[in-house]
């Protein structure tokens, strides 16, 4: 994997940070704290509008295209809940909330605030406020973008909200999101061992 993704880097550096940053924030298998920093201050560093767009005209290549400032500012806000850094997040998540979506946007802005603000209160142990700010999503995309993106997927929310349920003891609605992994896009995939052993784990309880 970290071969692929220094050949994305050399590619096109601020879609290969993008990407190593997002696989850092797995929520099953999160880097540790030395590598989320560094992705951090190379998020700090970097200029969304110097990224380059792709030449290829399919949606699978230029999805992201008009997102990086977006993007950006979610990472740097879920890196900024994981390193314990609250003030930093919270102005992050109020930026992107602040944030007027274009409409091939949907209500991806406001839900990445949700998102960052659910980390924060992950990270702080506050199960039932984290939960209530990833139900306080609109989750509002054109069909199509879900499948060719893991920010419109919003698989780690989904992912997570499932958590969270099962943590609570709300175990039948934790398997309706866990049920959820796999079925909207290819890049479930990564989740899909871990929710299948969640559910096979409810199951046998």
């Amino acid at each position: 994997m970290r071969a692929a993704l220094a050949s994305l880097q050399d590619l096109s550096y601020g879609n290969g940070l993008e990407h190593e940053t997002m696989l850092a924030l797995l929520p099953f298998d999160p880097a540790g704290d030395a590598d989320l920093r560094r992705l951090r201050e190379e998020l700090l560093r970097l200029d969304p509008a110097t990224i380059e767009t792709s030449d290829n005209p399919s949606a699978i290549f230029t999805v992201h295209d008009p997102l990086h400032r977006l993007i950006r500012l979610y990472l740097l806000g879920l890196t900024s809940a994981r390193l314990g850094m609250g003030t930093a997040a919270e102005a992050y998540a109020d930026t992107l909330a602040a944030t007027e979506p274009r409409p091939i946007e949907g209500s991806l802005p406001r839900d990445m605030a949700q998102s960052v603000r659910a980390e924060l209160l992950r990270m702080d142990g506050d199960l039932q406020g984290a939960l209530a700010a990833l139900e306080a999503q609109s989750r509002h995309m054109w069909y199509a973008q879900t499948s060719v993106s893991p920010l419109f997927t919003q698989v780690r929310d989904r992912f997570i909200q499932a958590e969270l349920l099962r943590e609570l003891g709300r175990l039948e609605e934790a398997r309706r999101w866990y049920e959820t992994i796999d079925q909207l896009s290819v890049f479930d995939l990564p989740y899909r061992s871990v929710a299948a052993r969640r559910l096979a784990e409810m199951t046998s309880t």
